[in-house]
């Protein structure tokens, strides 16, 4: 089990989006600011970025 939490600061950049592989490719999955969570299964995320994206997890 892989867990993430996001605890950003910036109200400018509410979510950050993860993914499988490197360069932002392949997407795993999205957590809002001052969330955080469990992804169930096996996962080896390889990068991840801030995104203004409003409807980002949940």
């Amino acid at each position: 089990m892989l867990s993430v939490w996001n605890n950003g600061q910036s109200t400018r950049y509410p979510g950050v989006r993860y993914y499988y592989s490197n360069n932002y490719n392949n997407p795993a999955g999205c957590t809002r600011r001052w969330n955080r969570g469990n992804l169930q299964g096996t996962y080896k995320l390889r990068s991840h970025q801030w995104t203004t994206d409003n409807s980002c997890g949940g």
